[in-house]
């Protein structure tokens, strides 16, 4: 059985598949193997499985993106309603906003009010990109 995960090892989808694969492989009576297919804002591997024989021994673990990308992308090589059959929601993960101590901000309020505030020079960094570019509110 093959779980396929269409984005680099260590975010979230990473973990969650981790973790349910081993019961997943217990249940089914086969060998789980993860198969990484990161690109494309998930549509590299989400096409993989759309590909794939509908034999139920190829499964896909996605998230946002699997559902915004057909607005986002008029010509997606699958079509995310007829191509893939929903079985189960697995979870969710916290998203969470962190500064450095020396930041006065006490609120995202504060925290926008100081970027805003600041030269083009205002850093960030997330470990994934939990809302795909085109429809990030603020970047």
């Amino acid at each position: 059985m093959r779980v396929v995960v269409p984005v680099p090892p260590g975010g979230s989808l990473d973990v969650m598949s981790r973790i349910f694969s081993p019961k997943w492989g217990e249940i089914m009576g086969q060998n789980v193997v993860i198969d990484y297919r990161p690109g494309a804002n998930t549509i590299a591997g989400s096409e993989l499985v759309a590909r794939a024989a509908p034999d139920g021994y190829t499964l896909l673990i996605n998230t946002l993106p699997f559902v915004v990308n057909p607005a986002l992308y008029p010509k997606l090589p699958f079509d995310t309603g007829r191509d893939f059959a929903p079985v189960s929601y697995i979870g969710s993960s916290p998203f969470v906003l962190v500064v450095h101590p020396s930041i006065p901000a006490k609120s995202v309020k504060e925290l926008i009010a100081i970027r805003d505030s600041r030269s083009a020079s205002t850093r960030k960094a997330r470990s994934s990109s939990p809302v795909p570019r085109p429809i990030s509110p603020r970047t």
